[in-house]
């Protein structure tokens, strides 16, 4: 049972998200390996740097959910984090705003890719529940036998108890042998997010494995899917 999951193109408002430009996104995460090197030598500025960065997140986050609001606040360049930081009272005397600004938009970005991600997944299991599946696909990606450049990842869920086998493979620092993992989770319904442990902090029943090979992987994956629930 593998596959893509197809439900995630049915919500309009992921039709209509603006894609971020590589180019745009790349600076914004290149921001974040500069900014604080750049002031722990100096304590006052590195405390208000965080705390900019802290207004400027917040801001970024009250202007609205997916990538449009990211790209006009973009435009906006470094008058973004001086509004932010005098509307909380905080001095941008020596402070980057232009780093700080890339990188709260990074931040951001991250929160609005993993909102996007959630969103997707309820969306398959919604389609699932309604078709009458067992068990559905939220992700797949990379390559099923574990090519050492392709990492792969599959996440599956049961959709009566919403249980989650997630399958992943890593590689040695040599880069010749793979390792393929095989762990359960919990789906959060209300939030789409995959959580370790369920709603009581109880972890799942059976332990993640490593394996040395794809057989020996789905072999694991198929005995822990019986064991919640074939269906």
């Amino acid at each position: 049972m593998t596959g893509r999951p197809d439900g995630d193109h049915d919500d309009p408002s992921l039709q209509l998200d603006p894609p971020v430009p590589a180019q745009l996104s790349a600076a914004w995460a290149a921001a974040e390996g500069q900014l604080f090197p750049s002031v722990l030598a100096l304590p006052d500025v590195y405390e208000r740097t965080v705390l900019a960065l802290r207004a400027t997140l917040d801001r970024l986050r009250g202007l609205g959910t997916g990538t449009g609001p990211l790209l006009e606040a973009s435009a906006s360049g470094p008058a973004l984090v001086a509004s932010a930081a005098e509307q909380g009272g905080i001095s941008t005397s020596g402070l980057d705003v232009g780093l700080i600004g890339h990188v709260a938009l990074a931040m951001r970005y991250r929160e609005v890719i993993a909102d996007r991600a959630a969103s997707a997944r309820l969306q398959v299991v919604r389609r699932a529940r309604a078709e009458g599946r067992t068990w559905v696909v939220l992700e797949e990606s990379g390559d099923w036998a574990g090519d050492p450049y392709l990492p792969y990842r599959r996440v599956e869920v049961h959709v009566p108890t919403a249980r989650v086998v997630a399958v992943t493979t890593t590689v040695d620092d040599d880069f010749r042998t793979v390792l393929h993992g095989v762990a359960e989770a919990r789906l959060d319904l209300r939030t789409g997010a995959v959580v370790e442990t369920d709603s009581v902090g109880r972890s799942p029943s059976s332990p993640p494995t490593t394996h040395t090979d794809a057989a020996d992987r789905e072999r694991d994956v198929e005995r822990r899917r019986a064991a919640l629930g074939d269906g």
